[in-house]
């Protein structure tokens, strides 16, 4: 849903807190979120989190797929 909403209805994405107790940011522009996004990859990779590394990477892979792959009117 998240790449459904980020290619049909960008005005709906709203930003979420990394970590609890943290103020939400403000929203940010793509190439922010891109860079974001891939270094808590190499952070989780580098400090060892297996299970969070491979949910970051499973995660990037179905919203690439639904991405390329998904119609408005398929939801």
């Amino acid at each position: 849903m998240a790449a459904y909403v980020n290619k049909f209805y960008p005005e709906f994405v709203v930003e979420l807190a990394s970590q609890h107790e943290k103020k939400v940011n403000e929203k940010r522009p793509i190439p922010i979120r891109i860079i974001s996004y891939i270094s808590r990859i190499l952070k989780a990779l580098f400090t060892l989190k297996i299970f969070y590394h491979l949910s970051l990477k499973l995660y990037l892979t179905g919203y690439i797929v639904g991405y390329i792959t998904l119609n408005e009117k398929d939801i």
